[in-house]
């Protein structure tokens, strides 16, 4: 379609299994429904400032250009966003069903995103999703299995549902970043928080026998609420790449914990060297396995315990790579398995062993 207005109080409704592109700009305060098919948007719609709403089908970003849906609403109550290109979407964003973020290209929101309740906003997305804007609402964000990296960069104290990572890499670089979200990580995928605190958001790793759910840290770091491993026997790493990771909440759950220092290089258990030095440090303040013991704990970082009961019915392995600072008591606690102890114990304070083999 050329260049069109749209009157304020129309409507344009668009349920055409066909597929409509708006390969020249709109203007006016007008509306926009689609219903079916694929709507493509190919131009620069600066002075179009009415709201459009994706019931349906396929809405398609083609332009690179500013404001590329206009400045009005849109209103997200099922289908797909697509866009295969770099762009910008500057509208106030409104989730009201599931729908689904899909394309290649890095897509920028830059206003505000609001999830309804029971809505989920699934990212499968292979390109750099960002959102700028923040989030607000009850609704739930999925990241898919093709999903590439979404960055949560602006401060969401209005968010309070669930982040999902099914593949992928969610990463956190403001404060609040993904507001009081509980945050689940499945086999594959990776949540990095960088250079920001997170109070109070519960993180639960839900790796696998062959791949990893991974915890990432980037700078100075600190974690306030719970972090859970819910599957018996399978991996899961936290990783401090650089700077030091502070984790206040206990650490809970059957899974095997991976304490790590160093980029990792894919998620798989076989590429994990603990005897080789590593960069990063960590602190751990809360319980290790108090409430649900671990099923084995293996550590090539170094980590400084604030008066830590470290709890597993398996192994502990703690290697010689780096040291183990003590600021308060300690426990190292194996109910059928061995502690095997060598890294370097720095500081004056009660150490206790217990394990069938040490």
């Amino acid at each position: 379609l050329p260049t069109g207005t749209l009157n304020a109080g129309s409507t344009l409704t668009i349920n055409s299994t066909a597929t409509t592109n708006f390969a020249g700009s709109l203007s006016g305060a007008g509306a926009i429904t689609m219903t079916a098919g694929i709507t493509q948007f190919s131009a620069s719609n600066a002075s179009f400032s009415g709201d459009i709403t994706l019931t349906s089908g396929t809405l398609q970003v083609n332009s690179t250009n500013a404001s590329p849906l206009g400045t009005g609403n849109l209103f997200l109550n099922g289908g797909t966003l697509l866009s295969n290109v770099a762009t910008s979407i500057g509208n106030n964003i409104n989730v009201n069903a599931n729908t689904i973020l899909a394309g290649t290209g890095n897509v920028t929101f830059s206003n505000l995103a609001q999830l309804a309740s029971g809505a989920t906003w699934t990212i499968n997305n292979s390109g750099t999703t960002t959102i700028n804007g923040g989030i607000n609402g009850m609704g739930n964000i999925t990241l898919g299995a093709t999903a590439g990296t979404v960055a949560f960069a602006s401060a969401s104290q209005g968010f309070g549902g669930l982040i999902t990572l099914n593949g992928g890499t969610a990463t956190v670089t403001s404060s609040y970043g993904i507001g009081s979200a509980a945050v689940v990580v499945n086999p594959g995928a990776t949540f990095n928080v960088n250079n920001v605190n997170l109070d109070n958001n519960i993180i639960t790793l839900n790796g696998s026998a062959g791949q990893a759910a991974t915890l990432s840290s980037n700078g100075s770091v600190m974690l306030g609420g719970a972090i859970n491993l819910v599957t018996s026997s399978a991996n899961n790493y936290i990783v401090t790449n650089t700077g030091t990771l502070i984790m206040n909440g206990n650490i809970d759950g059957t899974g095997d914990l991976y304490l790590l220092g160093g980029a990792i290089q894919g998620n798989l258990v076989t590429i994990v060297d603990l005897s080789s030095p590593v960069t990063g440090t960590m602190v751990i303040n809360g319980e290790v396995g108090t409430v649900t013991p671990l099923n084995s704990i293996h550590s090539n970082v170094a980590v400084t315990f604030g008066g830590t009961d470290n709890i597993t019915y398996g192994d502990q392995y703690w290697s010689a790579a780096n040291p183990i600072t003590l600021i308060a008591d300690a426990k190292f606690i194996s109910l059928n398995g061995h502690v095997i102890m060598n890294a370097t114990i720095n500081g004056h304070f009660p150490v206790t062993f217990r394990a069938a083999t040490y």
